[in-house]
């Protein structure tokens, strides 16, 4: 039984490029971070200059992470690549999500500074517009 020709296409090529630097920023973020952070007295009076400066990273890995998942859906809808192939694409967009929502959660998206993407914008705004206090209160007033 013979495998249908998969043929290339310059966008399913675009994908493959956008999945290999979501690993490559990912692990170098995570590499990085490790190696800034080996010293505890490095950090106890403040951020070093170099972990301020990898902070702006997890913000690429987000959007990077939003993009192949964007990707993942249109490599199955155009049925790019064989099934294992679209599987480990699929595979390598959740963990860039997971990977995101880890970032999310950890607070490194918007840690010490206002964000290059974000801006105030998770830190401000309650649901419909509304501010809440520590307690969950309204603080409208």
């Amino acid at each position: 039984m013979k495998s249908p020709r998969i043929t290339r296409t310059w966008f399913s090529g675009l994908l493959s490029c956008l999945a290999w630097l979501l690993a490559a920023l990912t692990i170098a973020f995570a590499a990085s971070l490790a190696y800034v952070v080996r010293d505890p007295n490095e950090i106890a009076f403040g951020l070093p200059p170099l972990l301020r400066s990898l902070l702006v990273l997890p913000q690429f890995c987000a959007v990077l992470a939003a993009l192949t998942f964007l990707g993942c859906m249109i490599a199955w809808k155009n049925h790019y690549w064989r099934i294992s192939g679209r599987v480990h694409f699929t595979l390598v967009a959740l963990a860039g999500l997971g990977f995101t929502w880890f970032l999310f959660y950890w607070k490194l998206l918007t840690f010490g500074f206002n964000g290059l993407l974000w801006g105030g914008w998770l830190r401000g705004a309650g649901v419909g517009g509304r501010r809440f206090n520590g307690s969950g209160i309204d603080s409208r007033g």
